[in-house]
């Protein structure tokens, strides 16, 4: 009887301090059109630990109005700060709509704890 009071102790003080922590995040996305060649820039926004090393997937959708003419054109990752930046070849094209999606993260992921950074997708911008 002793044995199982004490089994039931250990079991709800372990679970007690499991949890899941989700950090939610966003990112910026700005078409930049130079002489030396076009890229596509963003900032991604969230707790320190969820800025860098982020997975960013650049898409180009030919046309809003037509389903599945989206194309990925291009990956990059994050530096420390969060910021990411991919060159275009072949330029930004006009009128056609870009986006960027950021990956998620998991920053701790075991039995006890689960640290996970949220992905996102930033607002379209459209090339002139």
């Amino acid at each position: 009887m002793v044995l199982a009071a004490l089994v039931t102790t250990l079991v709800v003080a372990e679970s007690a301090t499991a949890h899941k922590r989700l950090y939610n995040a966003s990112t910026t996305i700005s078409l930049n059109k130079l002489a030396g060649g076009d890229s596509i820039t963003g900032q991604v926004s969230s707790k320190g630990t969820c800025l860098g090393g982020r997975t960013v997937v650049v898409f180009e959708d030919v046309s809003t109005s037509v389903s599945g003419d989206i194309t990925e054109i291009g990956r990059t990752l994050t530096n420390s700060t969060g910021a990411w930046s991919l060159a275009i070849q072949g330029g930004i094209k006009k009128d056609r709509t870009y986006f960027a999606r950021i990956s998620k993260r998991k920053l701790v992921d075991n039995r006890k704890h689960k640290h996970i950074c949220k992905g996102a997708t930033s607002p379209t911008a459209v090339g002139t």
